[in-house]
């Protein structure tokens, strides 16, 4: 159930959002509690330092400074793709922050860059020369590196080739439709329609992970009323990918919390995002993808056999040579035991359980035409 504490908060980020005052009437360390379980908790301290409560800069500056670190980091990076002519397109929260009142508001872990395959080798040896260390192996679509508190994930493709397979040809033609920020810039920009079917395919990949949390639902309000745009051209995307239904539910939820609208949205849609989090969690996760696949049977099936495609994304070689698909397999399923293996072991165990809310779940997920097991792919989130 949705209770007080809850439109308490939404109401606080619609009007951080809208730089208007806060009034509050729940308890302030519920709020922060249930802000900080979907990374918001700066933006309600910060209606809190407003009030004079200077006690709550603590949760503020960290956030003010990481923002601050990550800048100085693009910065630096965008300059060193420069001189070595990489192109590159920024993606999700660090094009979001322009949107917010201000830039640090708009929280995020990571700095997310899509880069040409071609150029990943310079890529990496440019990030080593900044500083950057790889934390990750490379996998089917990003590397992760990381210096001090600044996480950066280079992309070189949108989105796994599972996860939704309809908008892999759109996605595929990603650098055929970007263009440059100005002539001869190696920085580019997603045309506004393909930059919408990105946020919406990439909250969907969460949700059916277990959640998306508050924050695709913020950007999706400023994504919408902030500047024009083609809906034919969204709705044309978005129909080819399988997610219409699913953006409308979306665009009406977004609406009602933070346009005070009252548009028809799925029932337990809105549970589900406020109770999972931001990523959701990995049991959750488990159940939603249960349902996805047909049964735990197909589901551990799915999970420990990749398809071909995705295969030849984790693992080059095969791409030339496609007989040594048994071996890689074999390969894959021994990380399970070396990489990881506790939250391998909770996955399995949670697969074999049982959960009230399935149903709940399985109703949901038909009202959103998520129903089938497209984009069910991707791990489960912890």
């Amino acid at each position: 159930m949705v209770d007080n504490v809850w439109r308490d908060l939404i109401a606080c980020l619609n009007n951080q959002m809208h730089q208007e005052k806060t009034c509050f009437s729940s308890d302030e360390k519920e709020l922060l509690f249930r802000a900080r379980l979907h990374s918001l908790a700066p933006m309600v301290a910060y209606a809190l330092l407003e009030q004079g409560k200077k006690e709550y800069l603590k949760e503020v500056y960290p956030t003010m400074r990481l923002h601050q670190q990550q800048e100085e980091a693009f910065c630096a990076i965008k300059e060193a793709f420069a001189k070595e002519c990489i192109d590159f397109i920024p993606l999700k929260g660090v094009v979001m922050k322009a949107y917010y009142p201000a830039p640090w508001m708009r929280t995020g872990c990571d700095i997310d860059l899509l880069i040409r395959r071609r150029d990943l080798a310079r890529a990496v040896h440019v990030m080593t020369s900044l500083g950057f260390s790889r934390t990750s192996e490379k996998s089917a679509h990003d590397m992760e590196f990381l210096r001090g508190k600044v996480q950066i994930e280079l992309h070189f493709s949108l989105m796994e080739t599972d996860s939704f397979p309809r908008l892999t040809r759109v996605f595929d033609r990603v650098w055929e439709r970007a263009f440059p920020v100005e002539t001869g810039a190696v920085e580019y920009r997603l045309p506004e329609d393909l930059a919408y079917c990105f946020h919406i395919a990439h909250m969907a990949k969460h949700f059916v992970g277990g959640g998306c949390g508050i924050r695709p639902l913020m950007d999706l309000y400023y994504l919408n009323h902030t500047k024009p745009f083609d809906p034919s051209k969204r709705h044309a995307l978005l129909s080819e990918g399988g997610l219409l239904d699913f953006a409308r539910a979306a665009e009406n939820l977004s609406d009602n919390w933070f346009c005070q609208t009252k548009k028809p949205v799925p029932e337990g849609m809105e549970e589900y995002i406020l109770f999972g989090g931001t990523y959701g969690n990995l049991e959750r996760g488990v159940q939603v993808k249960k349902i996805l696949h047909g049964g735990r049977g197909k589901r551990l099936i799915h999970r420990l056999f990749s398809s071909p495609a995705k295969m030849k994304e984790m693992y080059p070689k095969l791409q030339s040579a496609p007989a040594l698909l048994p071996y890689y397999y074999a390969v894959r399923l021994s990380r399970a035991f070396t990489h990881r293996p506790s939250r391998h072991w909770r996955e399995f165990r949670a697969l074999w359980k049982s959960t009230p809310d399935a149903r709940c779940y399985e109703q949901l997920l038909r009202a959103l035409s998520l129903s089938e097991p497209e984009g069910a792919s991707n791990e489960p989130h912890e």
